[in-house]
């Protein structure tokens, strides 16, 4: 919808030849904010508005343009037309009547059901400024052509300047669960200043399942707190406390907070005043019409604390001032917030189960792997971990095999010069492991693509050569901050199942339709669900807007193919071009992002990479990065925690275990053992002196798939009895049976 309108709104422009520059920026919906990104005055930003106007039984749609330092006055608005109600249209009407997601409303209108009415003021310069159907761009277009192309209705609809009140209730907006979450930090900060006055504020966000709250206290705060806290919270919200949104300029604001003894919060200030911000809002909560509690904050919140869903806090962390290790070490308190009880016990359960499936724990308990202290961020694979990381590297070159892929092997130390003319070195030097050798400058690699590049560049290439697949296993390095490792999921020495596919433009759709393809067999085998995000061009990015946009263009379009569902992450591309992401979801239905589709115009025009096309001329080829796994390590530890440990048999350690029932089968025990082992399976046995129910426990903790009891019947027999993980039905069959069951098993 969004691009379409864009590319619509591009050749209007054009053909008319009007006066206008695009302005990339961070992705930003809001007119005040983005205005600061894009230099212009306030004044000179089109904020868009679409509301509903009921005249007797008639309802009518109106796009209101007003300066972004007004606000719109809905009288005036509803007495244009004689109107006997007026409210501002819904979000779904709101979007597809103006073709637009809240944030990138155009001053157009290209809808005939939808009235365009500007307000004058508007118009007093020589330009007018507003998002350009996208987040991360913006349009400076110059007033007269404005006017001429949009043809708007020019009524005076902005509210009086005379001063009025500046507090006014909060949005109704209680169906919002992360408003809902953000109300209940500031719920909780109120509650610690109940408990500690003297306490100073630091932030409270909102995050994934809750929020947390940052705090300066005269102790160090104790698990029972945590109990006293929520309990002052719900008799705050018991009392139903009114949020009132109040407006101050910035130096009454410092002032307020100053006499409050809050000096994060003035330091907050201080640095929106940096930023040239004049006023900032706060929230304060009113009991009997008494104020109870203040805090700095952008909005929205609820109407009330009585609005407030289930939520329970969590636990107490250490946190430094703005991330930074040189400030003061605050206490924060993290808490978990749902619309009712049920949802709260639900993630309260899967919480308890992530901590047994917790990677870190099972990799040890399985012998899996380890880590060490005088490697940080760097595994030890034990003899099992290593049969899990190669079978998961197997089974990619298995299918490298059948869809023309050929692995390569590269150094893994490269002189700057490389990261330099990739452009990694500029982008990316913080994260690189950095070193010196034969007096020059060098690094070990943290991704493969430009050795790759260096590879096609090697010989000389044609159009028959193409696509050219490579792939590399090769370890990379990355320079991770220690306090941000975490297991295999966060470390600094990893493996990708890497490949770099160069196309020419015409073979770029198909090849990326096969790279889908290519991702949703492999998630198929895991039986993964998935979600597809497709990223766009970042604030720091390399190419031009027509390059950026050919490459966004070849990816949509060929998930449009594809026929699968998915969503904009604006401004979260490579820096080098956009990409399609895979989010998996497991078991505990956590969402993991491994498998990355990007394209890139610009390294091969770096690395001056040319093939002979049919023509005869040279042509600079499209190179498509590609990972379906991501980092080996970060998908085995989702593995092990999505199949807690118990791996399906193609992929587990140990397949098979040959229990013998006494000293008296030792013999034939061995003798099935070396028979499945020749016939290629993992398989060892267990000739200890144990019982066999002990037998059986030790090798169901082991989480073995096979347990193939060997007893008097089956030794005479020529037999096992076979016993599955998890299951307690048995079945005897021959030897040669049990490897014809699981020949297949490897997919």
């Amino acid at each position: 919808m969004t691009n379409d309108l864009y590319t619509k709104l591009i050749k209007l422009l054009d053909k008319n030849k009007a006066q206008y520059k695009l302005i990339d920026h961070s992705p930003e919906g809001q007119t005040d904010i983005v205005s600061k990104m894009r230099g212009n005055k306030l004044s000179q930003a089109a904020k868009c508005i679409v509301m509903m106007v009921k005249i007797k039984k008639v309802t009518k749609y109106v796009l209101a343009v007003i300066p972004g330092d007004a606000k719109v006055d809905l009288e005036a608005v509803k007495a244009l037309f004689n109107g006997t109600y007026i409210s501002f249209a819904t979000t779904e009407i709101a979007e597809e009547l103006s073709g637009s997601v809240a944030g990138t409303v155009l001053p157009f209108s290209f809808d005939p059901n939808l009235e365009l009415i500007v307000d004058p003021a508007l118009l007093e310069h020589d330009e007018l400024y507003f998002n350009a159907a996208r987040l991360d761009r913006s349009m400076a277009l110059k007033t007269s052509d404005y006017i001429k192309l949009a043809k708007p209705r020019l009524e005076p609809i902005i509210q009086s300047t005379k001063k009025r009140s500046k507090v006014k209730l909060a949005p109704k907006n209680n169906e919002d669960l992360d408003t809902m979450r953000h109300s209940l930090s500031h719920i909780l900060a109120q509650a610690v200043l109940e408990m500690f006055p003297e306490a100073n504020l630091g932030i409270g966000p909102t995050i994934e399942d809750g929020f947390y709250y940052d705090f300066d206290l005269p102790r160090t705060l104790i698990p029972e707190d945590l109990r006293l806290l929520e309990k002052k919270m719900k008799k705050i919200i018991s009392q139903a406390q009114p949020f009132h949104e109040e407006t101050a300029s910035t130096k009454e604001a410092k002032a307020i907070l100053k006499k409050a003894k809050q000096t994060y919060k003035v330091e907050l200030v201080e640095d929106l005043e940096k930023e040239g911000a004049k006023e900032v809002t706060f929230y304060t909560n009113k009991l009997n019409d008494k104020v109870t509690f203040a805090d700095l904050c952008r909005g929205p919140q609820l109407e009330h604390t009585g609005q407030a869903g289930v939520f329970k806090l969590m636990k107490i962390s250490g946190a430094y001032w703005r991330g930074d290790e040189k400030r003061p070490m605050l206490q924060r308190i993290y808490g978990v917030a749902f619309k009712n009880k049920k949802d709260l016990n639900d993630y309260l359960v899967r919480l308890e189960e992530a901590k047994k499936r917790d990677h870190r724990k099972l990799g040890m308990d399985l012998d899996l792997y380890q880590f060490h202290d005088v490697s940080p961020g760097a595994a030890f694979y034990h003899p099992k971990g290593t049969v899990v990381f190669n079978e998961l590297s197997n089974l990619i070159r298995r299918q490298y095999r059948e869809r023309d892929y050929q692995e390569v092997i590269t150094p893994l130390v490269y002189d700057k010069a490389l990261w330099e003319q990739s452009g990694h070195w500029e982008h990316y030097k913080e994260n690189m492991f950095c070193m010196e050798v034969d007096g020059i400058d060098c690094s070990l690699k943290p991704m493969n693509c430009p050795s790759h590049m260096l590879m096609f560049k090697m010989r000389t290439r044609s159009y028959r050569d193409l696509p050219f697949r490579i792939a590399d296993f090769a370890m990379l390095h990355r320079n991770e901050v220690r306090g941000a490792l975490g297991g295999l999921t966060r470390v600094r020495k990893f493996s990708m199942d890497d490949a770099h596919i160069f196309v020419s433009l015409e073979e770029l759709g198909d090849e990326i339709i096969r790279c889908i393809e290519f991702t949703q067999h492999v998630y198929d085998i895991f039986g993964f669900e998935y979600e597809v995000v497709l990223s766009t061009k970042p604030e720091k990015s390399m190419g031009t807007d027509e390059q950026w946009k050919t490459a966004e263009d070849a990816l949509e379009n060929a998930l449009k193919k594809a026929k699968i569902k998915y969503e904009f992450n604006d401004g979260d591309g490579a820096f080098y071009g956009p990409k399609i992401d895979f989010r998996i979801r497991d078991c505990l239905k956590r969402e993991w992002q491994c498998a990355t589709i990007q394209i890139d115009f610009q390294m091969p025009l770096r690395f001056e990479l040319k093939y002979e096309g049919k023509d005869g001329q040279l042509h600079t080829p499209v190179v498509v990065h590609r990972a379906l796994l991501g980092s080996l390590e970060r998908f085995m530890a989702i593995l092990v925690e999505h199949y807690a440990g118990a791996f399906p048999f193609w992929l587990a350690p140990v397949q098979m275990r040959v229990l013998s029932l006494s000293e008296k089968f030792n013999k034939y025990t061995k003798q099935v053992r070396d028979e499945l082992f020749e016939a290629g399976y993992r398989v060892d046995m267990d000739v200890s002196d144990q019982t066999l129910g002990k037998k059986i426990r030790e090798a169901e903790t082991s989480k073995i798939p096979v347990m193939l009891i060997v007893g008097e019947k089956e030794a005479k027999d020529g037999t096992v009895t076979a016993r599955y993980y998890g299951q307690r039905e048995q079945e005897v069959m021959k030897t040669s049976d049990l490897i014809k069951k699981y020949a297949d098993a490897r997919p």
